[in-house]
This record gives C-alpha cells, structure tokens and sequence, in this order.
C-alpha cells in the first residue's frame, strides 16, 4: 500500500524521529514550566505565612481557583526543597519527573481540609436521584 510505501522511506522515518523528539522536548518543558510554578508559588506564600496559615490558605485557595490542599503541597514542595535545581537533580526520574510524581513520591501526604458544611445531602445508590428532607424522613421513623 501507499502508506506502508511512505513509512519505508528514510526521509519519512528521520522526520517521524524529529516529531517524536520535539513531542518529548514539549511534554518535559510543560512539566517543569508546572513545577517551576508550584515551587515559586510555594515559596511567595511561605512568605506570608506568619500572617495566619488558616487564613491566608484559605484566602488565597479562594482567590486562585485552588484547593487549599494543593497550595499545602505547593508550600510542602518549597520548603522541603529551597533550591529547585539541586531537587530536580536529586529526583530519579529525571526528565520524567512530573508534578504529581514530586507530589505522591516525594512530599508527606496531606489530607484535605475537614469539609464546613452542615447540611447533609444523601443521594440514592439506586435512581442517583438527591432525597430531600432525609433527616426528617429517619426522625419520623
């Protein structure tokens, strides 16, 4: 076939080379574009912590779009690793390293925050559907 005719040629196998390398080029400069991020966004916090932890987490998870508990880990990350570079080079992975490997490999866990709400919701397992008044369906019974 055509296709297998193409394949065969040396010009098509040195430019899918080229294309898988520039494929891997892009997915390890996205990965540590993130780490960077995480780490610089770590260490700007670190620096106001003394403000109130709490509360500053809060604020700032509210602000950003994030969870409280992934700003903990971008916190994690810079304190536990002040100088980026020498933590890049210690992790094994090297240019496989990813921001969800630094975070289940290398940082403690970190449990998310204890949820505020008060009101309980129960959803059927059966129909998925929500049941309202639950509480009060049990107390009648």
């Amino acid at each position: 076939s055509l296709t297998k005719k193409i394949e065969n040629e040396e010009w098509y196998q040195a430019m899918i080379d080229d294309c898988q390398a520039i494929i891997t080029e892009t997915v390890f400069t996205s990965r540590m574009a993130l780490i960077e991020g995480k780490h610089a966004l770590g260490k700007r916090i670190l620096q106001e912590l003394e403000r109130g932890e709490e509360v500053l987490l809060h604020a700032c998870a509210k602000s950003l779009g994030m969870s409280e508990r992934n700003l903990r880990y971008c916190i994690e990350f810079a304190k536990k690793y002040p100088d980026l570079k020498k933590a890049l080079d210690s992790f094994e992975e090297q240019k496989n390293i990813s921001w969800n490997k630094i975070r289940t490999l290398y940082l403690p866990k970190i449990k998310p925050a204890p949820c505020q709400h008060e009101n309980l919701i129960v959803i059927c397992a059966h129909c998925r559907r929500k049941i309202k008044d639950y509480e009060s369906k049990i107390k009648k019974e």
